[in-house]
């Protein structure tokens, strides 16, 4: 993230101070492994892929967030 998309999401009260130079998605994703199957096949976790569409054109998601 650029230091002005880090001052945005601060504004609308993100703690941004557990926010690492490097590594973040790799740290949320960890936190999903290794979970009961059911879910990832009910609730899109952080960092997850799924298809949607964009209009009528299947489209992959990747759900990110600070």
């Amino acid at each position: 993230m650029t230091a002005a998309e880090i001052t945005t999401f601060t504004k609308y009260g993100a703690d941004m101070t557990k926010y690492l130079p490097v590594g973040n998605e790799d740290r949320l994703k960890k936190v999903y492994d290794d979970r009961d199957p059911r879910l990832t096949a009910s609730v899109i976790t952080p960092y997850s892929t799924y298809v949607g569409a964009n209009g009528s054109t299947p489209y992959t998601y990747t759900l990110r967030w600070p």
